[in-house]
């Protein structure tokens, strides 16, 4: 029965953990409101894998590391929050 509650208790620290870490925004400083949401859409639209463009159900794969290095090269960083 012991065992049983410490399994328990460390699914919930990990679930607890997880959603801890926040939410990964990215900022740059001078930029406003409407500049960052139009560099995070074009960062986004270039990083869209094309490969199931046809198909309207499917999940759209993002490459992430392609989102990031566009955002980055456009002298944004990543933030937690």
């Amino acid at each position: 029965m012991r065992a049983i509650w410490q399994g328990i208790l460390l699914a919930s620290a990990v679930l607890i953990a997880g959603c801890a870490t926040g939410k990964l925004t990215y900022v740059k400083a001078g930029t406003t409101e409407v500049e960052r949401k139009r560099d995070e859409n074009e960062c986004l639209r270039s990083a869209l894998d094309h490969t199931y463009r046809a198909h309207i159900l499917i999940p759209i794969a993002i490459d992430r590391e392609l989102y990031q290095s566009c955002l980055e090269a456009r002298g944004y960083t990543a933030v937690r929050r």
